[in-house]
């Protein structure tokens, strides 16, 4: 089990493990299935996935708080399929958000364990039903603040949709890395000093970040078709199109003038993974706004 250096943290994650022994409105095998998974994913946080769901945007936060607030990932499932509510963190202290019990409990054909499947779609719940802030928290990145909004359900194929107040399906886009900032500390634990949106604009200072982060996995957003993570040409400004996690950074001088090698966690399992060199994955990181000016990546990290 991960964390045995921190016997606290680890007394925390195995009381929450414990509640799920009596979690409401699931069968006894779905309980079981859930514990299990939710265990699985405590202990191998790289393994987490969306399956074939749309979920990217919530994925990567999920291993986020995996990794660094377990026992709190246990106890935001736990509460969300257990009250078909969630609690959040706001400007005026704790508020509850209704789910639709429908959608917690969609049985898909995505590929998700339960445990992922419930946290994804209460992700998805909270975060496109945000407002956007009235200023960018990094303005030379995101000149204009414009959140997907929505109300989100679930569906058999795992996909989802995004519905207009009027019940009609909308493009679902997903999340950029704002929202999703947003909607990680929403979700995160009242004593956590929660997270921030930052950008880098070359290989060593986004390892600077990577390290100032306690190597723990950071947020960040690819073009999932070119480069090292499809093949195809990027030209520099293009969108990112795919929300991952940095799982790994290490110094690894080459004579192409790469000076890291970084492992982007794509969201599929760890057979998934993705490995590079900083000389090819810095220009398939780039945000659109930057029009290709240099490379930017944009990322996700504690506050310290």
């Amino acid at each position: 089990m991960r964390l045995h250096d921190k016997p606290e943290e680890l007394a925390k994650v195995y009381q929450s493990l414990n509640k799920l022994d009596d979690v409401q409105n699931l069968s006894a095998a779905e309980s079981a299935a859930l514990k299990e998974s939710a265990l699985h994913n405590l202990a191998y946080p790289a393994e987490i996935s969306q399956g074939q769901s749309g979920t990217c945007y919530a994925a990567a936060p999920e291993r986020v708080l995996a990794t660094a607030q377990p026992a709190h990932y246990i106890n935001i499932i736990n509460e969300a399929i257990s009250t078909n509510r969630v609690t959040m963190n706001s400007a005026n202290g704790p508020e509850t958000k209704e789910l639709n019990p429908t959608v917690l409990h969609q049985k898909d054909s995505s590929g998700r364990d339960i445990a992922s499947r419930i946290f994804q779609t209460t992700f998805s719940e909270v975060g496109f039903g945000l407002k956007p802030p009235e200023q960018s928290p990094i303005a030379e990145t995101y000149s204009t603040v414009d959140y997907s909004s929505g109300i989100y359900r679930n569906t058999k194929d795992g996909l989802g949709v995004l519905l207009k107040p009027d019940g009609t399906a909308q493009t679902y886009p997903g999340m950029d890395l704002m929202q999703v900032t947003d909607t990680l500390n929403r979700l995160s634990a009242p004593d956590h000093p929660g997270y921030k949106l930052s950008v880098a604009h070359d290989s060593d200072s986004l390892y600077s970040a990577f390290q100032a982060n306690g190597e723990q996995p950071m947020i960040s957003a690819v073009d999932r078709a070119s480069g090292p993570f499809g093949g195809k040409s990027h030209t520099p400004g293009d969108s990112t199109n795919h929300v991952v996690t940095i799982g790994a950074m290490k110094p690894n001088a080459s004579a192409d003038g790469a000076r890291y090698k970084t492992t982007f966690q794509m969201n599929g399992g760890a057979a998934d993974d993705i490995t590079t060199d900083d000389t090819k994955h810095m220009t398939n990181v780039t945000s659109n706004s930057n029009k290709g000016i240099k490379p930017t990546v944009i990322y996700i990290s504690e506050r310290s």
